[in-house]
């Protein structure tokens, strides 16, 4: 399992390059074999079991720092479907990307990594997380020293204090389950994605945000039905071609869904062609309820023979005790049932990906629709147009238009409420008492979202929805002595996070139906796995788009 370690200091300060000595030679001495991604005054990087092509080191030049993972070139036509080329740091964009403190990283290429840049003195160094955080990454500290990594238990052999454990965090992380952010252990910080941290020896270490959605979705809003429709097919046809080119063997997570129907559609005419094979769950009861005949199309159409896992409720909750202690546990019982199935299936399918739809009912506007009504407002102020999304939003949920309308207005007035908060007294194996507490706060679930009530538009957070969480680059219960395959989910990649961004809510909503811009988007693709057109458009609307 690829991870790292990385060391920065004060390379004037002697007591520093002391202490970051010894704590290289005590992980050197470890059986673990280290790579040296990069050495300089100041900083020295440490990573294992490297993928080439997938998620590997790329060294800047002239001593820059080096870009930990998978790093692609942002297309200059957002109309372009094509594969994004791997990046590639010469001594013009290396010295850029230090001119820019890294903001060049976020605006020309995209990704997943974790960059560590230094100024060519060394005093000044910035450690950057793209905004899709899949590959982790914290930092803690000991003495003049800072640690930066990605997997807790590599930090076993450098004697570090105890960790000690935030118990205000973890009460508000049982109130609302996954979806808090927020850090576990006190003395251990995560680093979000699109953060970045700069050190420098003169000054305490500086935080901030070069990404943020809620910036991004109010910037360039894409007003246009057919401009978003074929920025989408293109963003998201584009990831995953992209990363499908880093892998000659893939498993897709197949549900029969919109989603994975997407992003199984747009594998089956990669350029790279890689194998695929399909991995899909069912009810053994509910098979006539369930999404399986779809999944079976979606084999079919990628002419592989399925491996179809059976769900079971007696879920085996020991399997708790063997996972690593991690700064944020993951906590999803999906996982905990079927990453055993998963990861037997890609083993003998020799694949290294997971390709799964995730993501795709936040960014594409169902999981936020019902608040396209208070966006519209928002966006648009009090015109005659509100009156149709209001009948979109009634119609879905089953209300009355007056309803929707007044709590469009309420919002707009008051601010909106914290849907978490509210939420959480649904949590009945909670203790009461901590509910009550936490409902008693306005603590939001990342600090993306840390504005004022009155600028914080749950559309927006629920257009994110889980990719404000960690989400693992690998199953945190596999063997991390052994190189297994990899999560990817292309929905999430930057590029179609911020076309999904940037594109209204009331734009994806028509008549009662919601995720209208990815039906459009990608009708003739879902079309092809069984002669139907599952999105319920017609061709003809898109004459410009490409299956």
């Amino acid at each position: 399992m690829f991870s790292f370690i990385g060391f920065c200091w004060d390379c004037h300060d002697p007591g520093a390059i002391e202490a970051a000595r010894r704590l290289e030679h005590q992980l050197q001495d470890t059986p673990v074999s280290w790579t040296d991604a990069f050495s300089a005054p100041g900083m020295r990087i440490f990573c294992k079991d490297i993928r080439p092509g997938s998620i590997e080191p790329h060294r800047l030049c002239n001593e820059a720092g080096v870009i930990l993972g998978a790093v692609f070139e942002r297309h200059r036509d957002p109309f372009d479907p094509s594969p994004c080329r791997p990046a590639r740091f010469d001594e013009d964009e290396s010295r850029s990307l230090i001119e820019t403190r890294g903001r060049r990283l976020l605006s020309a290429y995209w990704g997943r990594y974790v960059a560590f840049l230094r100024d060519r003195s060394g005093s000044r160094q910035w450690i950057l997380h793209d905004p899709t955080s899949m590959l982790p990454c914290y930092q803690t500290r000991l003495g003049s020293v800072s640690i930066f990594f990605s997997h807790l238990p590599d930090l076993r052999s450098l004697n570090l204090p105890n960790w000690e454990i935030d118990e205000n965090a973890l009460r508000r992380r049982a109130a609302v389950s996954m979806f808090d952010a927020g850090n576990l252990l006190k003395n251990v910080e995560r680093l979000y994605g699109g953060e970045c941290v700069e050190l420098h020896a003169a000054s305490t270490p500086r935080r901030q945000f070069y990404w943020n959605p809620l910036t991004i979705a109010d910037t360039d809003i894409i007003e246009d039905e057919d401009v978003a429709t074929r920025a989408l097919h293109a963003s998201v046809k584009s990831s995953v071609h992209t990363w499908a080119s880093c892998h000659e063997s893939i498993v897709v997570r197949a549900s029969g869904g919109l989603d994975s129907s997407i992003v199984a559609g747009c594998l089956r005419d990669a350029p790279s062609r890689p194998r695929v094979n399909c991995f899909t769950t069912f009810v053994p009861r509910n098979v006539s309820d369930t999404t399986l005949p779809w999944s079976r199309k979606i084999a079919e159409h990628l002419n592989v023979d399925p491996r179809e896992y059976p769900r079971d409720s007696r879920v085996n909750w020991s399997a708790l005790l063997g996972t690593p202690p991690l700064p944020q546990p993951e906590c999803d019982l999906g996982s905990l049932e079927l990453s055993g199935a998963e990861q037997e299936f890609a083993t003998e399918c020799g694949a290294t990906a997971f390709f799964t739809g995730d993501g795709g009912d936040a960014l594409f506007g169902s999981s936020a629709a019902k608040y396209a009504a208070r966006e519209y407002l928002r966006l648009r102020g009090l015109h005659w147009g509100i009156w149709k999304v209001a009948q979109d939003v009634a119609l879905m949920r089953d209300l009355t238009v007056w309803s929707v309308l007044g709590d469009a207005l309420r919002t707009r007035r008051h601010g909106e409420p914290n849907e978490l908060v509210q939420a959480s007294h649904l949590r009945t194996l909670v203790s009461r008492d901590i509910l009550n507490a936490y409902q008693n706060t306005d603590i939001v679930p990342h600090p993306w979202y840390d504005v004022s009530k009155s600028q914080r538009p749950w559309s927006t957070i629920m257009r994110i929805g889980t990719f404000s969480q960690t989400t693992p680059l690998f199953d945190p219960r596999s063997d991390p002595a052994k190189l297994g395959p990899e999560y990817v989910l292309p929905i999430f990649s930057q590029p179609s996070v911020e076309v999904g961004l940037r594109t209204p809510l009331y734009l994806t909503i028509s008549r009662g139906r919601e995720r209208v811009i990815a039906r459009q988007a990608f009708v003739r693709a879902l079309k092809a796995f069984d002669g139907q057109n599952r999105s319920g458009f017609d061709n003809s609307q898109l004459p410009d788009l490409q299956p």
